[in-house]
């Protein structure tokens, strides 16, 4: 089986995706040419892990972030959002308004709803958005801190673990580095996380890496915790955190990676075993699409 394209698919050029050589955009992510302002940054059809029979999202590659914007609920919005508009002429991202299951306008309105005070609505938003896009990091960090303002230490906790193990392309707008310290720190939790493989790895977690040093045991933790989900049947979350392993490693310096033996053709092997055995199957492309 392969992505599910959408029926709309002809209001948008032909698709292109990432190529075998890098990480990041990560597989699943094709994108258009349209309303690309020519800076680097492009829109294109997402498809989140565990999603690949629906149809996709829309996001925005910010390039010089190495970051994706989950901003329109699919390309049936985000051809009626720009019609009108030239080609050329940049997509702003809706509000909640424009596109009401938009992930990333949830994302902004609980971040608002936060600000003001209201933390019910903000964590409802947030797990709306998170229903859309179960790796949506950025929101998984938030809701954790809004579960902790309302006392639920344990929806705190588990959320915080799905934060860790997604993708930090998908981070933008919070602080990742708050989150897996607080998560680092805690010395109870659910029942439910007991033999989670990121809760017990967390005291090796405090901070994600960030390159600079000559060795880094998180790498370390994170692989385990990659195969600790494979052995427990939980395929999205391996490959999910299998794609933020990719990306925290392409910031490493060469010698850094071979120290660690990661290759780009080792870790895309690996990343299409554990696609396989998805429940809708490979994150691969019909031939009517287009590789770069």
């Amino acid at each position: 089986m392969v992505l599910r394209l959408p029926s709309d698919l002809s209001g948008v050029s032909s698709l292109s995706w990432v190529s075998d050589a890098q990480v990041f955009p990560p597989r699943g992510f094709a994108w258009f040419e349209e309303h690309s302002v020519g800076n680097g940054d492009t829109f294109g059809l997402y498809w989140p892990i565990g999603m690949e029979d629906r149809d996709p999202l829309v996001g925005e590659l910010v390039h010089d972030e190495f970051s994706i914007v989950p901003a329109f609920s699919g390309l049936a919005a985000f051809l009626r959002l720009t019609s009108g508009l030239d080609e050329v002429e940049h997509a702003d991202w809706p509000s909640i308004e424009d596109d009401p299951h938009s992930p990333h306008a949830r994302f902004a309105a609980a971040r608002e709803a936060a600000a003001r005070g209201d933390v019910h609505a903000a964590s409802a938003f947030l797990r709306h958005a998170i229903e859309r896009l179960p790796e949506y990091t950025a929101a998984l960090g938030l809701l954790s801190a809004q579960c902790l303002r309302l006392g639920d230490h344990d929806d705190a906790c588990r959320f915080a673990v799905r934060a860790v193990r997604s993708p930090p392309s998908f981070a933008r707008g919070i602080d990742l580095k708050k989150t897996w310290a607080w998560l680092s720190r805690q010395a109870k939790g659910p029942s439910s996380l007991a033999d989670d493989p990121v809760w017990l790895s967390r005291s090796a977690l405090a901070a994600p890496p960030s390159g600079g040093a000559k060795h880094n045991d998180v790498y370390v933790a994170l692989a385990d915790a990659v195969e600790g989900y494979l052995e427990r049947g939980e395929i999205g979350a391996s490959l999910s955190l299998w794609q933020a392993y990719g990306e925290f490693m392409s910031g490493e310096t060469v010698s850094f990676r071979e120290r660690y033996g990661f290759t780009g053709a080792a870790y895309r092997e690996k990343q299409r075993s554990l696609e396989g055995r998805l429940p809708a199957g490979s994150r691969d492309f019909t031939s009517t699409s287009s590789a770069t």
